[in-house]
């Protein structure tokens, strides 16, 4: 017979069917569709505020390379009406420029979580000590993974096992964190009402 792999979905997954890998095939890589992600939400993330990637990147050119306005005019004037054809940047002139500078800032104040002011105040062989410091919030950190619906698509939300058939030898196999017994203890300890999904969010997501 033909070893094979198959990998088993945690009852919590609402996935009941097991993934078969045949061993004797090269698996093809699915086709990458235009209707993975939403187009509202590539425009959204991850280059917010910036439209596109090629404006993302073009401003990290001028910003870093301390661009004066006259090179970025003629860089702009360049890429859009006189040099290339069919370029991705919506930036037209200094003017957008300046505006997505500042939208930028704007952005990062209110839309990203902030780094927190945090201090440790002890007492050293009699003299007190207070050692300030900033962080960011491990929990802030996760909530903005987790409800990003950008990368939704590509983050392990539940446990797997996993098993190579050869013959009558049956094989556990552990790769990715999501294929050790740990999570799917953890996993299956969390309630499963089917009201809200519950799930273990490891910070390696």
């Amino acid at each position: 017979p033909v070893p094979f792999i198959e990998n088993f979905h945690h009852p919590h997954s609402g996935l009941h069917s097991s993934i078969r890998i045949l061993l004797d095939t090269v698996p093809v890589p699915p086709p990458i569709s235009s209707s993975t992600l939403p187009i509202t939400e590539i425009i959204r993330k991850p280059w917010a505020p910036f439209q596109t990637h090629a404006d993302f990147e073009f401003m990290e050119q001028v910003v870093t390379k301390c661009m004066d306005k006259e090179m970025v005019e003629i860089l702009l004037r360049g890429y859009n009406r006189e040099w290339a054809t069919l370029t991705r940047l919506t930036l037209q002139n200094i003017r957008d420029v300046e505006d997505s500078l500042l939208l930028a800032l704007f952005y990062s104040a209110l839309m990203i979580f902030q780094f927190c002011n945090g201090e440790v105040n002890h007492t050293i062989y009699g003299q007190p000590y207070c050692f300030k410091f900033k962080y960011h919030d491990p929990w802030q950190c996760i909530l903005d993974i987790i409800t990003d619906h950008t990368p939704s698509k590509n983050i392990i939300w539940f446990p797997v096992q996993k098993y190579l058939y050869e013959g009558l030898r049956i094989t556990c196999i552990y790769d990715e964190l999501n294929t050790g017994n740990a999570w799917w203890t953890i996993q299956g300890s969390l309630p499963n009402d089917g009201e809200l999904p519950h799930f273990f969010s490891p910070l390696h997501i």
